[in-house]
């Protein structure tokens, strides 16, 4: 166990909303802070501002582990935070002059989902947000697939045939569907994984999008299909799985 007072922070983003959450962890790892901002979009110094706030309350907080969109290179951001790419890593030990982890959000909840259960060894994470891009997460045999410059998982960069433009699709439950089906079956052509976590507000049912990847994996004749498991919430995974990350390093 980690000896280190953790402050993981999710910044997501899902339809109108954007959500900058923290919460703290003590050295037992136990929670001791729990708290949410709901913003329109979010801007750099609204992290600084919520940051600043809870540091300055909480002087026991060694590590700040920040879980956002976007791919991290070397401290980089690019995406995730309105205004374009920041060098957040070295502003924020700048700063704060505490231990800094930066972490790719769905790669942080299939961390803490793959804590949160004992079934599965290899498991996939897709986050397909309200009229946004989705995102995956990507664990093979117990080991988070991160890929040169943390582009595993980026399926954003996936060259899918659609009916319609990606983020027409993302907006109607039917739309969505076919852009999970279509993400799904790319990561199992690719991994192959026992089990993949689906988080969309605009996936009604699991069993639907189950039926699509059996009728796109109908000519294998296969006897055992991934299991696909419907969430209703992200961020406990997300939280969790930056704590994690950063007590492992």
């Amino acid at each position: 166990k980690t000896k280190k007072n953790i402050l993981a922070v999710s910044i997501n983003a899902n339809g109108e909303n954007s959500h900058i959450s923290y919460r703290l962890y003590n050295n037992l790892q136990e929670i001791v802070l729990d708290s949410n901002i709901i913003k329109s979009n979010i801007k750099l110094h609204d992290v600084l501002d919520a940051l600043d706030t809870v540091v300055l309350q909480n002087e026991m907080i060694d590590v700040i582990s920040i879980a956002l969109p976007g791919v991290m290179v070397e401290g980089n951001v690019y995406s995730g935070i309105e205004g374009g790419n920041h060098q957040l890593k070295e502003l924020l030990e700048k700063r704060y002059e505490k231990e800094i982890y930066l972490i790719n959000d769905v790669n942080a909840a299939v961390v803490g989902y793959y804590a949160s259960q004992n079934q599965y060894k290899s498991i996939a994470f897709l986050f397909q947000p309200i009229g946004r891009m989705a995102g995956s997460g990507i664990i093979v045999n117990g080991q988070l697939v991160r890929g040169m410059d943390h582009l595993a998982g980026e399926v954003a960069l996936l060259p899918l045939k659609l009916s319609n433009d990606y983020f027409t699709l993302a907006n109607t439950p039917e739309g969505t569907l076919e852009l999970v089906s279509k993400n799904i079956m790319s990561i199992i052509a690719i991994v192959s994984p026992e089990a993949i976590v689906v988080y969309s507000d605009l996936i009604l049912d699991s069993q639907d999008v189950s039926d699509e990847i059996k009728k796109s994996l109908s000519q294998y004749s296969l006897k055992v299909y991934p299991k696909i498991i419907k969430v209703e919430n992200i961020l406990e995974y997300i939280l969790l799985g930056a704590m994690i990350l950063s007590a492992k390093e």
